[in-house]
């Protein structure tokens, strides 16, 4: 049992590093030197990593998100007497609200790979702006928690 105590924090570590090599990366694009270049290679490049990262992204949130609940169901009793179960709640409502981001990055998803009415890099740096926000505030959130949660659980 141990083992699902564990597997909605290392998820959520995993989403956690995902969206910093995603930060790391693509803000290189932005690079004074490297714009005009960036602006024609752009859309197609994020138009295949976002196909491929979404995959990614879900299977994390998934992964957290149901592996929390399933630890929440089958130990209640013991999340409840050792003060952890409020702290899956959290882990799992923080790792679930990275969605409600989507609306905000569609659009920059759009303007990036299209490059419609705009350069893509405009829509790069709008996307990065929502990116670091749900970054710091859904993903570490519900990695804080999820760490916080695995500590009260497990007894030493």
């Amino acid at each position: 049992m141990t083992f699902l105590y564990l597997v909605p924090m290392v998820s959520s570590i995993c989403s956690l590093l995902l969206a910093h090599d995603q930060w790391f990366f693509l803000r290189l694009f932005d690079k004074p030197d490297i714009q005009s270049l960036s602006n024609r290679i752009l859309p197609s490049y994020f138009d295949t990593l976002f196909q491929r990262g979404a995959i990614l992204v879900l299977a994390f949130l998934l992964t957290t998100i149901s592996s929390s609940l399933a630890v929440m169901w089958s130990a209640e009793a013991l999340l409840r007497n050792r003060g952890s179960w409020t702290w899956y709640l959290a882990g799992t409502l923080s790792a679930a609200s990275h969605l409600a981001f989507a609306p905000f990055i569609f659009p920059q998803v759009r303007v990036i790979v299209t490059g419609v009415k705009e350069n893509p890099l405009i829509g790069l740096r709008g996307w990065m702006r929502v990116h670091i926000i749900r970054s710091l505030t859904s993903d570490l959130a519900a990695c804080v928690c999820f760490v916080v949660a695995v500590a009260y659980t497990i007894e030493p």
